[in-house]
């Protein structure tokens, strides 16, 4: 299992930071506040509000580089692009955390009634989950490291 997992692990990076990215764009917070039980006013935020957004950015970044390196573009020696995966993918669940920490959402209904709360929805938890695997998938691609043939020296004779 293990085996198939280190295999898969560029691959893995790649899926589960397109998920993470889809999953940024869903209401991760949301607001409501009723007026007199007749008018119900409710707002949402996505993970893009605000300063938090970098995650994402960061996460775009990631799977730029990713997606370079499955086509087979030399960008940096394998040790170092796997260490820069690893690298972004620990700054994007920095993010990820602090988004799903900090994050809210506020109502505010005529200048009257002003609501802000911090009631997370199902996204926040999926995006933190999903955030949690790509640690994971970059710690294995890190681990994932092919040997390749030494180079002789000489005069050609092997």
């Amino acid at each position: 299992m293990q085996r198939i997992w280190k295999a898969s692990s560029t691959y893995a990076v790649g899926v589960v930071g397109t998920l993470l990215l889809i999953d940024l764009f869903l209401p991760w917070h949301e607001a409501s506040v009723s007026l007199a039980g007749a008018v119900v006013v409710s707002a949402s935020s996505s993970a893009w509000a605000g300063w938090r957004a970098l995650a994402g950015v960061i996460l775009i970044a990631m799977l730029i580089w990713e997606g370079l390196r499955i086509a087979g573009v030399s960008l940096a020696s394998n040790i170092g692009a796997r260490t820069t995966t690893f690298v972004l993918a620990l700054f994007v669940a920095l993010f990820t955390t602090i988004e799903f920490v900090a994050g809210t959402s506020s109502v505010a209904a005529g200048g009257v009634v002003f609501v802000g709360v911090h009631g997370r929805q199902w996204p926040a938890y999926v995006g933190l989950t999903l955030a949690a695997l790509l640690i994971i998938a970059a710690f294995a691609e890190v681990g994932n490291v092919t040997e390749r043939p030494a180079r002789r020296l000489g005069l050609g004779v092997r």
